[in-house]
């Protein structure tokens, strides 16, 4: 990623915590972004043993939906929705404890369609990749 911004993600994004999942924008380049995401134990998603591996799609969303605004200028906080999930691969533990560091990217597949985008998004956690998949996301 050739641009890094280092910057808190609180009102750059329609969502509001708890369900904020994400914490700084790392870097920024063409038709991607890079956040990180800690677990923490005040998220509605987090269960007795942790974040659970089905929620992880959702950060991947929410670093979606900041690559959109930041794409046309900067209008994060307008709302979409996530549409469709295919191709997730869960390949890390079943749960994510509390304090674990992410790493959440999100790349932009093709031009926005009839309102419909395309993303490839990961989830790191300690260096290795624990969750990939494609969304299409409405705008």
């Amino acid at each position: 990623m050739p641009t890094t911004a280092d910057r808190p993600l609180a009102g750059l994004l329609p969502h509001r915590p708890p369900m904020l999942l994400l914490d700084r924008l790392l870097g920024r380049g063409q038709g991607e972004v890079t956040c990180t995401a800690r677990v923490e134990a005040g998220c509605p998603l987090v269960e007795e043993r942790g974040l659970p591996s089905w929620a992880l799609p959702e950060q991947i969303a929410q670093a979606g939906a900041l690559l959109r605004g930041l794409e046309e200028g900067g209008d994060t906080t307008r709302p979409g929705f996530l549409a469709a999930l295919s191709e997730v691969r869960l390949t890390g533990p079943a749960h994510l404890p509390v304090g674990a560091e992410l790493e959440v990217s999100a790349r932009r597949r093709g031009p926005v369609r009839d309102g419909m985008a395309m993303l490839d998004g990961e989830v790191r956690w300690e260096g290795r990749i624990v969750c990939a998949a494609r969304l299409v996301v409405k705008e």
